[in-house]
């Protein structure tokens, strides 16, 4: 009964029980020893990396949710010329290639907002002397436990010389390619001679008819302007053959651009007219397709073409019991690339052969240097495509190349 057992007391309104001091010593004990383990296990984990952040086998820096510069090894402040304490003082946005700062803010901001935790640049550096650091950048985050950003591990690997490298060997390249390109026309001499020989010696004859027309009694000067217009019409083709040539023969830089590659083919056409007429070849071109733009240099684009027109023209030199015919076409190449294919009908080429030609010095030929294809094939897989060669059903070989599409057209 309720009197004898006395009153219940409500739970709220009961007193903890207090702990004995040994157990409070205790569970302070425990609590401190997982802190201790903690440490530990934090600092053999730190001090690894410690020893790699100060043996300096690659630049290194610890940054700021904000920016700045918490810590930095000797090896980044060799890379950008600074001393540690400059670099602890500056945001590394300042040290960033202007070109480069929206690409690297870009992924930052990702990291900030939880999409990624890092990610990899090849970024430029801007060095205390003013000069551009190439370099290979990680960024990886270390995350408070509410997800945060705590600060940023950053890795730079310098590759500017292995860059500057590149840059020259791609620069020698192009310099070989443009001397090849001279070579080229250097054997059509007598070919672009005649494309110019052709409106000037119509220039002198309109010229002179026209001062017979008005020389006449009296002067007839409705035929005299027909002959002053067919003068200019001259003028201005021969203007274009110089212009053409001109522009293949210069260097210039290297610029990639949506050309229309039958637009392309029709003006190399025209800069080896007179080559079909010389050695009795016929050319075949199919009606042309119309087709989306390639992305190419529109002058080295040129260069491989004429290189293979060339040789296919000179491929033929021997044969005379059959047609000398050149047949070129440009068509789509599966979703992303455009063919262009010059097929001739010379003698064709032995198995061994097609595995040789686009050898650097390799040639079929008495007095070449086997250099025209190895370049065009370099050219041509620089822009992402390939370059091959196909034997004919009948007499003759094909070459092909491809190229990857331009940029598509707006909607």
């Amino acid at each position: 009964m309720p009197g004898k057992m006395g009153a219940t007391v409500p739970p709220h309104r009961r007193k903890p029980k207090r702990r004995s001091g040994r157990g409070a010593s205790a569970s302070r004990k425990i609590t401190q020893r997982k802190v201790d383990e903690m440490d530990k296990a934090r600092r053999a984990i730190q001090e690894p990396f410690r020893r790699l952040f100060d043996l300096g086998l690659i630049g290194m820096a610890i940054t700021s949710p904000t920016k700045g510069c918490l810590e930095v090894n000797d090896e980044l402040c060799r890379i950008l010329g600074y001393q540690r304490e400059e670099l602890l003082r500056t945001s590394w946005v300042d040290l960033t290639h202007h070109d480069d700062i929206a690409a690297d803010l870009a992924q930052f901001d990702r990291v900030m907002a939880g999409e990624i935790d890092g990610y990899t640049l090849h970024k430029r550096w801007i060095h205390k002397d003013g000069g551009v650091v190439h370099s290979i950048m990680s960024a990886k985050c270390v995350r408070r436990a509410g997800g945060s950003v705590d600060y940023f591990v950053v890795l730079v690997q310098d590759v500017t010389e292995g860059k500057h490298a590149e840059e020259d060997l791609a620069e020698a390249r192009f310099e070989l390619a443009r001397i090849m390109r001279t070579t080229t026309v250097g054997e059509l001499a007598a070919s672009i001679a005649h494309e110019v020989n052709q409106p000037l010696a119509a220039i002198v004859t309109n010229g002179n008819a026209c001062l017979r027309w008005l020389s006449a009694k009296p002067p007839n000067l409705h035929e005299a302007k027909s002959a002053l217009e067919r003068i200019v019409r001259d003028a201005n083709r021969a203007a274009e053959v110089i212009a053409r040539i001109r522009t293949f023969l210069e260097r210039g830089s290297r610029q990639r651009i949506d050309v229309d590659v039958n637009q392309v083919i029709s003006e190399v056409i025209a800069m080896v007219q007179s080559e079909f007429r010389t050695k009795a070849v016929s050319l075949i071109r199919p009606p042309a397709d119309l087709l989306p733009l390639a992305r190419a240099d529109r002058v080295q684009l040129e260069q491989v073409i004429l290189n293979l027109m060339v040789d296919a023209i000179d491929s033929m030199r021997l044969v005379t019991d059959r047609a000398r015919v050149l047949e070129i076409e440009a068509a789509r190449h599966g979703e992303h690339m455009l063919r262009i294919s010059v097929r001739d009908s010379g003698v064709g080429l032995d198995p061994e052969e097609r595995d040789k030609i686009f050898q650097a010095f390799y040639t079929t030929k008495p007095d070449g240097l086997g250099m025209g294809l190895a370049i065009s094939r370099s050219i041509v897989e620089a822009h992402g495509g390939r370059l091959w060669v196909t034997p004919n059903s009948g007499p003759g070989a094909t070459f092909h190349l491809t190229l990857p599409l331009g940029t598509p057209a707006a909607a």
